[in-house]
């Protein structure tokens, strides 16, 4: 055979092999091929990875006050379980990371809103048969928290420090107290039923110095009619203690709007002033003890109970004393002192203090001493 025909024939030889590899058993190759490819992706799906690295504020279900105001919350929400209080939570934020299956990322896609949650077990409670409570510290780590995702892995930097007690429940005492009244007006509150339980730690709730009464805000600004409100939330250092209303029932507060009564406040000290006529040849003699280079009188006020006890604080008492003028009008005086030819001294009168710059919701009730006996005496030029 010619060399021409040997490396015909070898070409015709790879040509087939390469048809056989395309064509022979075809169908089995293909399934191969996508087999591997599932395999693939199945191994990368699982592949693990960081769905979720940041800092969540630690809150506890049903007390509002441990809650941040933002709404979009990353949160690590403890959820007491039967009998189970929190007294005290130690870490109030902590650095939550979650890894898990790449399938799972978009599952934390936004991450701006995260919520884990850790159920507080009864059975992590110190039984001590016959004490008051049951005040146990616990360390909560990542193999507590659910995320809600199945196979994910959690940590938490630092582990949480909370302190459980035992649930307790107890009836306290409600008193309303009315804010932002208008100050013509005086509000009066009566709550219905006057007591109301609720729950929260032992510690706060049993025992000699247990929690027995709750002063509870009710907002009226811009309100004058009187009106019904539906209370169902404690002040706020209730929430920090984690004591809470039972839902079970529902409290109702009644606010009626009575005329205020006048209260009173004495500004000593204020400069007393001469209204002078600019240009007037006049000296004016003041009795004692007005007679010194900066007399003062004493001021009454009155107004409504809630305006009048506003300026009692020591600073703003200052404030009004600056803002008060007190003073003798003498243009009057001098008018009828201006007819008298020849004579240096005029006889005393009696003339009022008059008192302006009175702060809005106050009005004068009286100027220690007033009127005044006042001497005018023609200067000599």
């Amino acid at each position: 055979m010619s060399t021409g025909n040997q490396r015909l024939t070898r070409t015709s030889e790879r040509h087939g092999f390469v048809r056989g590899l395309l064509t022979d058993h075809l169908f089995p190759k293909i399934l191969a091929i996508i087999l591997a490819s599932v395999l693939i992706a199945i191994i990368d799906r699982e592949q693990q990875v960081t769905l979720f690295d940041g800092e969540v504020d630690v809150v506890v279900a049903d007390a509002a006050a441990s809650r941040p105001t933002s709404a979009l919350r990353r949160e690590l929400l403890l959820t007491p379980e039967g009998n189970v209080a929190v007294r005290r939570v130690d870490t109030p934020r902590a650095r939550l990371v979650i890894r898990g299956p790449q399938r799972l990322a978009g599952s934390l896609k936004d991450t701006r809103r995260v919520s884990a949650s850790v159920a507080l077990r009864e059975s992590w409670l110190q039984r001590a048969p016959g004490e008051r409570g049951n005040e146990t510290p616990r360390a909560i780590d990542g193999k507590d928290v659910e995320t809600g995702l199945g196979t994910v892995t959690a940590e938490l930097f630092p582990p949480v420090q909370v302190i459980l007690d035992r649930l307790a429940t107890r009836e306290v005492r409600l008193i309303g107290q009315a804010f932002d009244v208008a100050g013509t007006l005086t509000a009066k509150v009566a709550i219905d039923p006057p007591t109301a339980r609720v729950l929260g730690p032992a510690s706060w709730l049993e025992g000699p110095s247990a929690i027995s009464e709750a002063m509870l805000q009710i907002p009226c600004g811009g309100r004058t009619s009187d009106f019904k409100t539906v209370l169902n939330s404690l002040p706020p250092e209730f929430g920090q203690k984690f004591i809470r209303f039972d839902a079970r029932q529902v409290i109702e507060a009644t606010v009626s709007f009575v005329p205020a009564e006048d209260a009173s406040i004495e500004v000593p000290r204020v400069a007393l002033r001469l209204a002078v006529s600019p240009g007037a040849n006049w000296r004016f003699v003041l009795p004692k003890p007005l007679d010194s280079e900066r007399p003062v009188v004493t001021v009454r006020l009155s107004g409504a109970r809630s305006i009048v006890d506003a300026w009692r604080d020591p600073s703003r008492l200052e404030e009004l004393r600056r803002m008060l003028r007190a003073e003798i009008d003498t243009d009057r005086l001098v008018a009828r002192a201006a007819v008298s030819e020849g004579t240096r001294v005029l006889a005393a009168e009696s003339v009022s203090v008059e008192v302006f710059r009175i702060p809005t919701g106050l009005k004068l009730q009286s100027v220690e001493p007033s009127p005044v006996e006042v001497t005018v005496i023609r200067s000599s030029n």
